[in-house]
């Protein structure tokens, strides 16, 4: 895959989430799985996948466990605790990324075993990281909202 294929995906995920990056480098890194560079040399994202997404991790149980507070009116520690575990487990995320999957660069041995890896999930987390240090908690939560993380019911 080329730069400029990279670049497509990248603005056509813009496009979709009605939001503009200041930094396009950490939209590609969250985009471009963390296998793909070991097999395409040339291509050197300046923010890495695994880095965005352990970032985007923290930024999600922020934002699932405001939500608990803020909007369901969670009062205990322990339940609070165990919903966001419900809310932020990878299985939930992997169901969430549906929408985002055309947008990522993968190699085809990573394509091939997406409903079988966390690929899915951790992307979801890539672009939270990402959109966190571009845009702050509005435009990670924007992402959560449109794939309806907020609106999910989350079972035991």
């Amino acid at each position: 895959m080329e730069d400029q294929e990279v670049m497509a995906r990248s603005l056509a995920f813009e496009k979709s989430l009605n939001y503009r990056f200041n930094d396009l480098d950490l939209l590609t890194g969250a985009l471009v799985s963390s296998g793909y560079p070991n097999e395409n040399k040339l291509f050197f994202p300046k923010y890495r996948h695994a880095v965005l997404a352990n970032l985007g991790d923290t930024i999600i149980d922020v934002l699932a466990t405001e939500f608990l507070i803020r909007e369901k009116q969670m009062t205990d520690a322990g339940q609070i605790t165990i919903q966001r575990n419900r809310m932020v487990s990878g299985h939930s995320l992997n169901e969430l990324a549906a929408p985002i999957l055309q947008f990522l660069v993968m190699t085809s041995g990573e394509r091939n075993e997406l409903e079988s890896s966390s690929i899915p999930g951790e992307a979801v987390e890539a672009l939270v990281g990402a959109l966190y240090l571009d845009g702050g908690l509005p435009a990670a939560r924007r992402l959560l909202e449109m794939l309806g993380f907020f609106e999910r019911r989350y079972e035991e």
